[in-house]
């Protein structure tokens, strides 16, 4: 069973009125992967979830080539979210690659984006913040379609083999 499939079986046992929050965390596991999803509204359209993260042994022991090769092909795969992720930064003596959305989300002062990091040992997290002019940055959950969601949860699974 692929993970996004155990997820949706997740995400329906789970299902509530619009007006009575979720807040649940979801862990899956397929395919020698898991991932662990925080669910904070669910409804038979989309979800809310404040940090989606995927955890895979083929991420133990990642090489330079690999970890730019991994960030450069969810770059390309990721389009569909509300704004385009890029790297924007290599650690290569930790082994971590930070990608954001480029261009984020700007309003007035705030500006909301994605970041997702891939770190070497076996995890790939992708979050929402948003920063303030003068204020530190904060997490914030994301909205995605379970449509968006799922194909999401995939590319993230395949990224990695």
């Amino acid at each position: 069973m692929k993970l996004s499939k155990a997820l949706l079986d997740q995400l329906k046992s789970i299902t509530r009125t619009p007006t009575q929050p979720t807040g649940a965390q979801l862990n899956v596991s397929a395919d020698n992967q898991s991932l662990r999803c925080v669910v904070l509204e669910n409804n038979s359209i989309g979800c809310r979830i404040q940090q989606l993260e995927l955890h895979s042994p083929s991420l133990a022991g990642l090489t330079k080539d690999r970890l730019q090769e991994i960030s450069d092909n969810l770059s390309q795969k990721l389009s569909y979210l509300m704004e385009p992720i890029v790297p924007i930064e290599y650690d290569i003596d930790a082994m971590v690659a930070q990608l954001r959305s480029n261009p984020p989300k700007k309003e007035d002062s705030t500006t909301q984006y994605y970041e997702l990091t891939v770190k070497e040992g076996g995890s790939i997290a992708l979050k929402r913040f948003q920063k303030v002019i003068g204020e530190p940055r904060t997490a914030i959950a994301a909205n995605l379609t379970r449509e968006v969601l799922l194909r999401l949860v995939d590319d993230l699974s395949e990224s990695v083999g």
